[in-house]
């Protein structure tokens, strides 16, 4: 696997493979002036890296931006920004999905639900981007308001979690460790951090170490594919190729992931 692949899933789609991840262009100054004002009027075309959005899109767009501007309820207010930056960043629109996020702790500073939606809309988009010098400002801002937002809930470990993995790209890395640790310390069968720090540790090259993670996270559950894929990659680079390919034949026979067993079967066909 290429580094650059581990890095994007390490990066914060922890629980699902990297190969689908979300495109990875950034927005230019003209599509910022076009989509990125909340109460600017969508254009009839719109246009993303001369590629046009479609018709569908734009209408979704509009329909979530009425029912965000309307919504009295703070709850549905979050919800609906969270619906809006999620669909800015299935098209790109980084800059656009982040406005929301800062739309929405701006109009109700202190309240804790939002900062928590504003972390993890800025997470999503930092998961988003494979470039970790283009990842490391949003990053920055989905570590201050989960920060914020463990004030009030300090025991939330998929919070905790995430906001681990933002330093993956900040000039401290080793704090992404240290901090999935402390979680371990509370939760030591924790799944989330396990699987990170198995990736973190492919990242760095450290394929007997994954090998330790997923092996425990298998043996803990069986049906724990994506262990059970992260597993074989790292065995292949042990060298223990065989141990590899018979996880990747029960992925790719068994898993209920279509995504899954296609990566499963298009890596076993790989192996020597």
């Amino acid at each position: 696997m290429q580094k650059s692949q581990i890095i994007a899933i390490a990066a914060g789609l922890v629980l699902v493979i990297a190969l689908y991840n979300l495109p990875k262009a950034i927005i230019n100054k003209t599509d910022k002036e076009k989509l990125g004002s909340n109460q600017a009027e969508l254009p009839q075309k719109a246009i993303l890296n001369n590629k046009k959005i479609s018709e569908k899109d734009l209408k979704e767009i509009t329909e979530l931006r009425k029912l965000y501007n309307n919504s009295k309820d703070i709850k549905k207010y979050a919800n609906f920004a969270d619906s809006l930056a999620k669909k800015f960043v299935s098209l790109a629109l980084f800059d656009s999905a982040a406005s929301y996020a800062d739309k929405l702790v701006l109009s109700h500073r202190g309240d804790y639900m939002c900062l928590k939606t504003a972390g993890n809309i800025y997470f999503t988009i930092y998961s988003s981007i494979s470039d970790p010098s283009k990842a490391n400002p949003f990053a920055e801002k989905a570590r201050e308001f989960y920060q914020s937002y463990l004030k009030s809930d300090s025991l939330n470990l998929t919070i905790r979690n995430n906001m681990a993995m933002t330093y993956v790209v900040s000039n401290t890395p080793m704090e992404a460790i240290m901090e999935l640790r402390k979680i371990l310390v509370v939760e030591p069968q924790n799944v989330q951090a396990q699987t990170n720090l198995g990736l973190l540790a492919m990242q760095s090259g450290q394929y007997d170490k994954a090998v330790n993670r997923f092996k425990t996270l298998v043996e803990t559950d069986n049906n724990n594919w994506n262990a059970k894929y992260y597993l074989a990659l790292s065995l292949i680079e042990t060298g223990k190729k065989q141990d590899a390919k018979e996880l990747l034949k029960d992925i790719s026979e068994h898993s209920s992931d279509l995504n899954l067993m296609a990566d499963a079967k298009n890596t076993l066909s790989t192996i020597d």
